[in-house]
């Protein structure tokens, strides 16, 4: 165990003289103003790079409007900003629904016409046939429940 010790220790030290030995021989290199700039906007743009590459800052989210015949719905794919809660995630999905469809076969999900009444075309919330409604009947069980 001793020599796998001593050999990563010298292994260890040679890098950390190498390494302090090349950054050495880089600060004479770009000592010079005219080097200097140039560097410093190369490592500006290699961060810039790197950090686009590694940290990505956009979810996908498809959201949904009712095609032009108004009968099916089509999906629509976005990349939106990340955000960290979920009531951010929630106001910023509202606001692109608001802003509506990209695809012209697309029809927005509410819009207002200019005399402010919302448009045949708007979706509306409606029962759907197979949901009987509440009935004035009462339960048949005792527990309360049909």
């Amino acid at each position: 165990m001793k020599g796998i010790a001593a050999r990563l220790w010298a292994w260890l030290r040679r890098t950390t003289l190498a390494s302090a030995g090349a950054l050495r021989s880089f600060a004479v290199w770009v000592s010079p103003l005219p080097r200097l700039i140039p560097a410093l906007l190369i490592a500006v743009f290699a961060l810039s790079l790197l950090a686009w590459a590694f940290l990505d800052r956009q979810s996908s989210y498809v959201l949904y409007f009712p095609d032009h015949r108004g009968k099916t719905f089509g999906g629509e794919l976005r990349d939106l900003p990340w955000r960290s809660t979920a009531e951010d995630r929630a106001e910023l999905l509202v606001s692109e629904f608001l802003l509506g469809p990209r695809d012209p076969r697309l029809l927005p999900a509410s819009s207002r016409s200019s005399s402010g009444k919302a448009p045949s075309t708007s979706i509306s919330a409606r029962r759907r046939p197979s949901c009987p409604g509440p009935s004035s009947k009462k339960p048949s069980s005792p527990s309360g429940r049909p």
